[in-house]
């Protein structure tokens, strides 16, 4: 089986539409100087943002039940891929081991990308689809990273499917 080019990637950012309740998780490969914007809703945006600040909330939310069961398993998420675009719609996988098995579990790309940030696990990405729906060379190195993406609306990224 052919493995695909896989691109490992961290998260810039996060990006609200004030009209609408979309929001756009932003992905970066530094070194290949990509972008990867990925729609996103209000809640699992929120879940994002919780991890990325490293919050510890009094009772865990989804994705850090999701944790709680893969640590209490004994189980390791490896990585995960975001492997598919169809028709403006990302796909992603879980790639995880459990008692030295591999296993593969189909996720949406927020809920592998939240649960990534709290396992400390690789988000990679199809270079298929940073062709497809990536911004390659966006930022010269003159450009400010931080204040790009503070200033960043969804919009300036065209209009996805949610």
């Amino acid at each position: 089986m052919n493995q695909p080019d896989l691109f490992e990637m961290k998260v810039l950012g996060l990006a609200k539409n004030d009209d609408k309740p979309i929001w756009v998780v932003v992905l970066g490969n530094e070194e290949e100087n990509d972008l990867l914007p990925i729609w996103i809703g209000p809640f699992e945006a929120q879940a994002i943002e919780i991890a990325l600040q490293g919050l510890i909330l009094p009772r865990p939310m989804t994705h850090d039940l999701l944790k709680l069961i893969i640590d209490s398993v004994e189980a390791k998420l490896e990585r995960i891929i975001i492997n598919k675009l169809d028709d403006s719609t990302f796909f992603a996988q879980l790639d995880l081991t459990i008692n030295g098995e591999a296993k593969i579990v189909d996720s949406r790309p927020s809920d592998a990308i939240a649960l990534a940030l709290r396992l400390q696990a690789p988000i990679l990405v199809d270079k298929r689809i940073l062709k497809d729906a990536g911004i390659s060379s966006l930022l010269s190195k003159d450009d400010k990273l931080q204040e790009w993406l503070e200033d960043l609306k969804p919009e300036d990224f065209g209009d996805y499917k949610m």
